[in-house]
């Protein structure tokens, strides 16, 4: 029941073709730009033609849990928070290990030496044996493989930076977070496994 638009940016014919035949659906709308896309060019290209008040971001290189989009704005509402985001996984040896499951940034020195701590948690832990004891919290730092967020803390931030080409697009959201004095939560309930090409 809910709409979602795919951006293209210079997908494979065959993809482009999927995508096409997804459109014909009055839920799915296609954005193409004839070339490769930067990440959050990307992301704000879907937003500038999404019609909701929470926005999902889904990376083409992962599966989501079942129900995770109505579990992720259920959390994000009963908590007024800004954002929404699940465990991020990755496959290993024994079944899937955590990538991340948000993180706590501090800021600190003087304007011209500023530093950024991050604080992960259980990194490379199996998934089975932390699972049961997670709770959701309020964490700052998601990841834009897959979150929710509210639209007007986008247009409030001013839209993703588009100047940022590599890593590290999660560190300048959640620093936006905490300028705009926001809050994101962790949703243990919903699991991002990143599937290897």
């Amino acid at each position: 029941h809910h709409p979602f638009v795919v951006v293209d940016g210079k997908a494979p014919r065959s993809v482009a073709v999927a995508f096409d035949r997804a459109a014909t659906s009055d839920r799915v709308r296609v954005v193409r730009r004839p070339r490769f896309l930067a990440s959050n060019e990307a992301r704000n290209l879907g937003v500038d033609v999404a019609s909701t008040d929470w926005i999902a971001f889904v990376e083409n290189d992962v599966v989501m849990s079942d129900g995770w989009l109505d579990s992720l704005i259920a959390v994000a509402e009963a908590h007024d928070a800004a954002t929404a985001y699940p465990a991020y996984l990755t496959p290993g040896p024994n079944g899937p290990v955590v990538h991340g499951i948000g993180s706590d940034i501090a800021v600190s020195g003087p304007p011209h030496e500023r530093r950024v701590v991050e604080v992960q948690l259980a990194l490379g832990q199996p998934w089975n044996e932390i699972s049961g004891n997670l709770e959701p919290v309020s964490r700052i730092q998601a990841e834009p493989h897959a979150l929710v967020i509210r639209r007007e803390v986008l247009e409030r931030m001013g839209g993703l930076d588009e100047g940022l080409l590599s890593w590290f697009d999660h560190t300048d959201l959640a620093l936006h977070h905490q300028r705009l004095g926001v809050s994101a939560w962790f949703v243990p309930t919903v699991t991002c496994t990143y599937k290897p090409p």
